[in-house]
């Protein structure tokens, strides 16, 4: 079984059987997923109809996890077929023929949720649609995957911990801190960055940090504050 069939199968096996919302690693959460806990999700590959696997989300006992099992096990008689069968192409048809409530289906939910960027750059490119795309990229000093790490950061609202339970001792309090910045893609849950594992993240740097530099030193706080104590 290729890499990608077998990553894709493991996820929904896992989520299928424990429930939640899985998240590739190189996934920056900038605002909270707790409104997605309780639903089927998917978001759509850039500006395409089919989803990304980077980050859903299957609740325990969903009957949409049951459907794609099936077929996964359908398909297990033949490395092509599974290959076939284990596209994220395929998982959100086949979730998506599942006969539910409305509430119970799998949402499709948009790619600016979860990977602004991509969808930004897909559709600024010259096969995309028109659209002001372009200047909103430059709004972050982002056009592309690598100034993430790389380019001066320009946010009006630096990314900060929530400051009323910083010093806290309650476990839920310190648990539901996450970072915040009004400013970097409001109404989007994470910032995918679509690998670039090479790229260093130099934390020492005071004079135009990168966007993930940024993050990097209030995760660093975090740490220093509840997890290392």
């Amino acid at each position: 079984v290729k890499p990608p069939a077998f990553a894709d199968t493991v996820r929904v096996l896992t989520l299928a059987s424990y429930g939640g919302i899985y998240l590739d690693i190189d996934n920056l959460v900038i605002r909270n997923l707790q409104p997605l806990a309780h639903i089927d999700f998917f978001y759509r590959w850039s500006n395409q109809a089919y989803p990304n696997t980077a980050v859903f989300g299957l609740r325990l006992g969903s009957p949409n996890a049951e459907q794609m099992i099936k077929k996964l096990s359908s398909c297990a008689y033949s490395t092509e077929k599974f290959a076939f069968c284990s596209h994220p192409k395929i998982l959100g048809y086949i979730a998506n023929k599942v006969k539910a409530e409305d509430n119970q289906r799998v949402q499709m939910l948009p790619s600016a949720y979860f990977d602004p960027l991509w969808v930004l750059m897909d559709l600024a490119s010259p096969r995309g649609r028109k659209c002001d795309c372009h200047s909103v990229m430059h709004r972050f000093g982002l056009q592309s995957f690598w100034k993430f790490f790389d380019h001066p950061g320009i946010l009006s609202d630096p990314p900060r911990l929530i400051e009323n339970s910083m010093t806290s001792t309650n476990h839920s309090d310190i648990q539901n801190q996450h970072l915040v910045s009004s400013s970097f893609f409001p109404g989007s849950f994470t910032f995918h960055w679509h690998n670039q594992w090479d790229k260093p993240i130099d934390v020492s740097r005071r004079v135009n940090p990168s966007i993930a530099e940024q993050y990097m030193k209030v995760y660093q706080l975090y740490q220093k504050k509840h997890l290392l104590e």
